[in-house]
């Protein structure tokens, strides 16, 4: 019974998810200067648009403050200090899988965007990504719910030559992966 009224909920409504988490950032080629970046801190905001009791349309943002350093395994390298922030905007769909016999919904969630990364003023990129998520949503009361999500930010790394720094973290094109663990909760508006 509790489960019809999360579906119910859920239905051509507008909802605000602030979040936070942690990051584990792809060093991509910067491992093999021997640099790595720290796992850090992830806070953003989600726009999400029920369309039915299953399908939604979700926007995204996250801000992520970033190091990257000399890593611990190379000795060869001087103190290496540097800060790197990135930003993530996306859109995408997300589909919830609900039961009867509990509140909790699985989340399965895609979509398209693009991440800056800017390393200290040096140098500043964006490059076109892809993410994908699975995670949970689970009703606290008839307007606010828990969400928690794995995500991963599968970036089109595109290296254009101009130099030691170009893209920031990007010096070959590659695929890189950036994981998202995140919580937060979602408030539905009306």
């Amino acid at each position: 019974m509790s489960a019809s009224g999360v579906r119910a909920q859920s239905y051509d409504q507008l909802a605000i998810n602030p979040y936070g988490g942690a990051l584990i950032f792809d060093d991509g080629a910067t491992e093999d200067l021997g640099l790595e970046v720290d796992v850090g801190p992830i806070v953003g905001g989600r726009l999400i648009v029920a369309l039915g009791s299953d399908w939604r349309l979700v926007g995204g943002y996250g801000y992520m403050p970033l190091n990257m350093e000399a890593s611990q395994f190379q000795v060869a390298l001087p103190d290496i200090d540097l800060d790197l922030n990135a930003h993530v905007v996306y859109g995408g769909v997300e589909y919830l899988l609900h039961t009867r016999q509990a509140p909790t919904a699985l989340l399965l969630s895609a979509g398209v965007g693009a991440m800056v990364v800017d390393l200290e003023g040096i140098d500043e990129t964006t490059d076109f990504m892809f993410t994908v998520a699975v995670g949970f949503t689970h009703p606290i009361n008839d307007r606010i719910a828990f969400r928690g999500e794995f995500r991963d930010h599968i970036v089109l790394c595109n290296a254009d030559g101009e130099g030691v720094v170009v893209a920031a973290i990007c010096f070959s094109d590659e695929t890189l992966n950036h994981i998202e663990i995140s919580g937060g909760i979602e408030i539905w508006m009306y």
